[in-house]
C-alpha cells in the first residue's frame, strides 16, 4: 500500500519533480514509463492493498488505510509545494 501511495505521489508531482536535480532522473521523467502507466501501477498497487486489508484485516483496518493514503495523497502531497 506504501508503494502504490509513493507511485501515485510521483504522478502528482511530476512537474515539480522534474524541476529538482534529486528527482530528475526518476522513471517518468527520463521516459522508462508514461504517466498513464504510472497512474494505472499506483492505482492497482493501492487497490489490491486496500482488498486484501479488508479481506483479511476487516472494514476498521481498511478504512483507517483508507484514510491514511486519502490525507497523504490529497492534503500532505500538495502542502509540500508551498
Amino acid at each position: 500500500l506504501v508503494m502504490g501511495s509513493c507511485v501515485l505521489n510521483c504522478y502528482i508531482e511530476r512537474d515539480i519533480d522534474l524541476l529538482m536535480e534529486r528527482t530528475r532522473q526518476r522513471a517518468l521523467h527520463i521516459q522508462r514509463l508514461g504517466p498513464n502507466r504510472v497512474l494505472l501501477g499506483g492505482l492497482l498497487f493501492c487497490g489490491i492493498s486496500l482488498a486484501y486489508l479488508f479481506w483479511q484485516g476487516g472494514l476498521t483496518l481498511f478504512l483507517l488505510r483508507l484514510a491514511a493514503n486519502l490525507i497523504y495523497l490529497w492534503m500532505y502531497t500538495p502542502t509540500k509545494q508551498q
